[in-house]
């Protein structure tokens, strides 16, 4: 007698398909929400970094300049061949938005340098018109920030303000000059993780005036 011998089976029934496919639609949703919130948070921080990294190094630069100095005033041109001293002795403007007050330049002084800063606008990466901030002093004429961020109005923050006084009316102090500006990160993306910003504000005194 001829015994048949049973097949061992082979794949997936239609209930275990059912179930697996069931299984990823719950799965892949909730994993892909969890990627898409850690590479929100990435880009966050990313942009943070950079806006704080070129916001310092502004701060810096104009710290560097200012204590250096020793007389200040503004300019009608880039290469300042003519000056218009600034005494401090009541608070003046001295420069703000490139849009509303175009071709602002100033001029700091000290015994052996002239530096010049010209606050005008550029182009970026995404051919965007940013606000920068332009140097000229020994060593040429440089960006004191990377054209990754821009000094950008924010929240009513200004781009960028320097004014002086002497907050004094014995005329013994030195003028004080108060800068105040707000770096963006320069992006196409519109979401709140991409656009960030950070402000500043310090004021210095002119220790080297007369």
């Amino acid at each position: 007698m001829t015994m048949l011998r049973k097949g061992t089976r082979q794949g997936f029934t239609l209930i275990e398909m059912i179930t697996v496919i069931g299984v990823m639609g719950l799965a892949l949703p909730a994993t892909f929400a969890i990627l898409f919130s850690i590479f929100r948070q990435q880009t966050k921080i990313l942009a943070l970094k950079e806006v704080k990294r070129q916001g310092d190094q502004i701060l810096s630069q104009l710290e560097t300049v200012i204590r250096s100095a020793d007389s200040l005033g503004t300019c009608s041109d880039a290469s300042c061949t003519i000056e218009t001293p600034e005494t401090c002795t009541t608070q003046t403007l001295l420069i703000n938005n490139p849009q509303t007050n175009p071709g602002k330049i100033m001029y700091f002084n000290s015994a052996n340098t002239r530096y010049i800063l010209e606050y005008t606008t550029d182009v970026d990466s995404h051919n965007q018109t940013i606000h920068v901030l332009k140097l000229t002093g020994p060593n040429g004429t440089n960006l004191i920030h990377n054209k990754r961020v821009s000094l950008t109005e924010t929240g009513g923050d200004p781009d960028l303000t320097i004014n002086c006084d002497t907050y004094d009316t014995t005329g013994i102090a030195k003028p004080l000059i108060t800068f105040e500006y707000t770096v963006r990160y320069n992006t196409l993306f519109t979401d709140s993780a991409s656009n960030q910003a950070m402000h500043y504000r310090t004021s210095l005194r002119l220790r080297n005036a007369p």
